[in-house]
């Protein structure tokens, strides 16, 4: 649990820091859970840490929320993911994700079958995103997202009402 530890991007010092971090999950063996909530590591961080994560197999959870983490870092969150074989569960609320993330959210679980919990809560995204995502949602491994906190509508809450009613996704 690295909650809240000061270990983002945003200056060189903490860049390093990210660095090591990465550099030490990507051989681990015994690491299950890896929370880095709170630590800004936004778009650069990501990109450092999901480098780790096609390597490493041991990982089930990982938290960024609070991070300042865009679409550019969904992107290459989910570009690691797509060769991850063990996390179930991501966190990525209180973010800036926008559609673009959820678009890319959608092309990772088409190949992905171990993800099957999911919180996007109080991110960014519209109707847009939300079809994307709903498009893939039946297909997937996904049982449970989190997405409270979005400022979504009816039409939108009735797409994922209809992802549910075609798969086992709780939402």
């Amino acid at each position: 649990d690295l909650d809240g530890n000061e270990i983002g991007d945003l200056y060189c010092e903490e860049k390093l820091k990210i660095k090591r971090l990465s550099e030490f999950i990507s051989p681990s063996i015994s690491l299950s859970w890896l929370d880095l909530s709170n630590n800004n590591i936004e778009d650069n961080g990501v990109k450092l840490l999901s480098q780790s994560l096609v390597v490493n197999n041991s990982i089930k959870v990982i938290l960024l929320n609070k991070n300042r983490i865009t679409s550019m870092g969904m992107y290459y969150l989910t570009e690691s993911l797509k060769f991850n074989s063990s996390i179930t569960k991501i966190h990525i609320s209180y973010n800036n994700i926008c559609d673009e993330g959820l678009s890319y959210l959608q092309s990772m679980l088409q190949v992905n079958s171990t993800i099957t919990h999911i919180s996007i809560k109080n991110n960014i995204f519209t109707m847009v995103g939300i079809e994307k995502i709903t498009e893939i949602l039946p297909f997937s491994s996904i049982i449970w997202m989190d997405i409270s906190e979005n400022k979504l509508g009816l039409s939108e809450l009735a797409l994922f009402g209809e992802a549910s009613h075609s798969s086992k996704l709780n939402v």
